[in-house]
């Protein structure tokens, strides 16, 4: 089987995986992080606020979840980029990074990657902190899209050539079967009919 081109799709869905995870990881690290009401406990400050940037961060952790191209966080992703209205969510087993994974991170990654293996309840609670900052980023960054104007349907164009009309459809002044009539319709200001008489001469009257 020939080898997926780096730039090709899932090269692509890599790469918006990795933008969110640097904004997740800034977001983490910066006072906007009260934003999203996490716990002040032990657990958030000692261990989930320092260390889980730096997973994010880490190139061997992004791999490991590029790869899981099938069941994992990523094709959530890429449903929800195709089809508008989706919101991908982290689930608890995306947090369950095995060793053979883990082991070429960085120190402060691979501790908290070994940590999360080994508890359930703390995949649950990154799990709820990852979802939390992804609604807060995933909403900063959705496009806003133009105002709609109004549609305008354009004006009526004048006859080119004159209508004639029933008799009955004239004015109630109008007279005879010797006169020629002919309707004009003026955009803005009204229908109105011509009449010729005998004399020769045009007057214009607004029809009924």
């Amino acid at each position: 089987m020939a080898a997926e081109q780096p730039n090709g799709p899932a090269a692509s869905h890599g790469e918006k995986l990795a933008a969110l995870l640097d904004k997740i990881a800034a977001l983490l690290c910066s006072e906007q992080v009260a934003a999203l009401g996490l716990p002040d406990d032990e657990i958030h400050r000692e261990i989930m606020l320092p260390l889980l940037p730096a997973m994010l961060r880490d190139s061997a952790i992004r791999q490991h979840w590029c790869e899981k191209s099938a069941s994992g966080f990523i094709s959530r992703l890429k449903s929800a980029l195709e089809n508008p209205g989706e919101f991908p969510l982290w689930k608890a087993a995306d947090f369950e990074i095995h060793v053979a994974a883990s082991y070429q991170a960085g120190a402060d990654a691979r501790a908290l990657a070994d940590t999360l293996l080994s508890e359930e309840s703390l995949r649950e609670t990154t799990a709820t902190i990852m979802n939390a900052a992804l609604h807060f980023v995933w909403e900063a960054s959705a496009p806003v899209l133009p105002k709609q104007e109004p549609a305008v349907a354009p004006p009526s164009p004048l006859p080119t050539a004159p209508v004639f009309v029933p008799r009955d459809f004239l004015c109630a002044n109008s007279t005879a079967n010797r006169t020629l009539r002919r309707i004009m319709r003026i955009p803005g200001a009204g229908t109105f009919i011509l009449r010729r008489g005998i004399t020769g001469k045009t007057k214009a009257f607004r029809a009924l």
